[in-house]
């Protein structure tokens, strides 16, 4: 997936913002991501990488309220590039 200017407002208990199972997503410039009770990005499993770029005028923003536990009870850890 790859999208520029992406909004994603989740409020669902422990529901992500963007969650990326797989493969390489690239969120562009002037996103905003929002989970008031899950992770705002999240990847799950190894080949999984978020690229998440903004720049000096159109800023991305997350605001997460943690990461959510998967089936066995343990967090998962994203991997973040963020530019901005």
């Amino acid at each position: 997936m790859s999208a520029n200017a992406l909004t994603v407002d989740v409020t669902g208990t422990a529901a992500n913002g963007v969650e990326v199972r797989g493969g390489t997503t690239t969120i562009g410039a002037d996103s905003h991501i929002s989970s008031a009770q899950g992770g705002g990005l999240v990847t799950s499993g190894s080949d999984a990488t978020i690229n998440f770029s903004g720049t000096a005028a159109q800023r991305n923003s997350i605001f997460s309220s943690g990461l959510s536990p998967d089936g066995n009870g343990c967090y998962q850890h994203a991997k973040y590039r963020y530019y901005g």
